[in-house]
């Protein structure tokens, strides 16, 4: 699979301004894996140190914005990037509805 394929894709799911703050933090080769947890600072989690993606808190409109991009999660909460190798881990609450995700690069 192309890398800039890989990348693109995994950028196209994030909100705009993380996504544009990723971008020019640089150094995909290092991500991880991309957090974001409602009420919670979005994180870039590379192999050496997590940096934020914003000052603003994740909100429920943040998740719905990669939810609608990514598709349905599976049984154990998964989804993925389609023609990639991504996983997207879904945090439910006791009612199903996404609180988090965890965006593995």
């Amino acid at each position: 699979m192309d890398s800039d394929f890989e990348r693109k894709a995994f950028l196209g799911i994030l909100p705009g301004n993380m996504r544009d703050f990723l971008v020019e933090l640089g150094g995909m080769e290092n991500l991880y894996e991309v957090v974001l947890d409602i009420g919670r600072k979005p994180e870039a989690r590379y192999k050496n140190n997590t940096v934020f993606l914003s000052e603003e808190p994740v909100s429920f409109f943040d998740l719905e914005s990669v939810i609608s991009r990514i598709g349905d999660f599976d049984r154990d909460n998964r989804a993925g990037i389609e023609r990639t190798l991504h996983r997207i881990s879904g945090i439910m609450n006791r009612t199903g509805r996404p609180v988090g995700l965890t965006c593995r690069y």
